[in-house]
Formats: structure tokens, sequence, C-alpha cells
């Protein structure tokens, strides 16, 4: 559905932006419209984990725009409503910055910048992309043993088996393609409690090897 009402203005653009945005819009939308109702504990906690998802996705999308200097008015159209800590203006403002250090400037005295510690300004968007989405996941994906009967697990739960089938993808897609084992590791997430230590996995690799 929401392709499909987004082709018409894609096939007479070729913005692949139009059909990414609708798929995320009507991903957030539909669930934030079945959350309505609901207003228990279990119901904040979704909201809470789908609000985080949304901001770092604002995030990737102002660094990328600021990064590449587009200056368009459209680039406020792509913006995801719904977030949990960073509301729609201030990702507008974002946007708006001329360049990435104002960006991280603004970025100060928020919830994912006291996570993430101090930025460098030189540090290159790949690589701040990438702490980004593996704070998104390292916040989802913690377990906390004292909350058994709500829905905390099986959100949990859901969000540690997303790093291990994109994990094995990535690991996949590497031996694919013939890169070699550091590369592969490059590209996975590493998620304590849900995936060993890099330098454990790599030892343990290198003692099975010998063996």
């Amino acid at each position: 559905k929401p392709l499909s009402e987004a082709l018409p203005e894609y096939e007479s653009t070729r913005k692949l932006a139009l059909l990414e945005s609708a798929l995320d819009a009507y991903y957030f939308a539909g669930a934030r419209k079945a959350l309505k109702d609901v207003s228990d504990e279990n119901a904040s906690l979704v909201r809470e984990m789908l609000g985080k998802e949304a901001d770092i996705l604002n995030l990737v999308y102002a660094v990328r725009v600021v990064e590449a200097g587009i200056e368009s008015e459209e680039k406020y159209r792509y913006i995801l409503p719904g977030g949990a800590h960073l509301s729609e203006e201030f990702v507008r403002g974002l946007l708006a910055s001329p360049d990435k250090p104002s960006l991280l400037r603004r970025l100060e005295g928020t919830h994912y910048f006291r996570k993430l510690g101090e930025i460098p300004e030189d540090l290159s968007t790949g690589e701040l992309q990438e702490r980004l989405e593996r704070l998104l996941f390292a916040e989802n994906c913690q377990f906390d043993p004292e909350r058994l009967f709500d829905i905390h697990m099986a959100a949990t739960f859901i969000w540690r088996q997303n790093v291990e089938a994109t994990n094995l993808r990535v690991i996949a897609s590497g031996l694919w393609r013939g890169a070699s084992r550091e590369a592969i590791e490059d590209q996975l997430i590493w998620v304590p409690g849900v995936m060993p230590e890099r330098a454990g996995a790599g030892a343990g690799a290198a003692a099975g090897t010998s063996a």
C-alpha cells in the first residue's frame, strides 16, 4: 500500500528516498496507531523503543544531509515523527546546520550525545552512523533480569534476533564476496550479551584453527 501510493511521484522524479520514506512512515504510523488506545506499562515500553528507532533514523538522515550540503526545503519532508528524545522541531534544526561540526554542537546535552560521549569533529559520517546504530541495538537489546513478566523480555528477544539475523547476512555476504575476516567483522553488530567480545571471538577462532 505505501509503495503503491508513492509510486506515481517516484516514477516522475526517480527519487528512491520517496519509497524509503513511505515504508518508514507506514511502519511507524501503523505501530503508533496500534498503541493509540493502550496506556499500560507494556505499551509505554514499546513506544520508547519505537521512539528511539525513529530518533536514530532521523539522526543518521540529518548527518548525511548536512554532510552532502543539501539546501533544498525538500530535506525536511523526510523527518520521521514520534521520536522518543528528539522532537521534530529539533531535527529540523539539525537539518538546518551549515556543517557537521555545527550539527554535533546542537546535539550536546541530548540523550544520545550523553550516551555516545565525546564525538570528534573529524569523525567520518560512516563511523558516526555506525556508532548511532550500535547505540540503538545496545539499548534495545539490553536484558533486564528484574523484568520477567512484562513485554520487555519479548521485545529484547526480538531485537537480539534482529542482531543475529543481520550478522548472519553480513557473514554470508562477506564469505560469498571473498572478503577478509577483519572486513566482515567490521560490518558486524557487536552487542554486549548477544555477541562475544571481538577480541575473544578472534582468539577462539585462532585456537580452533590451530587445534
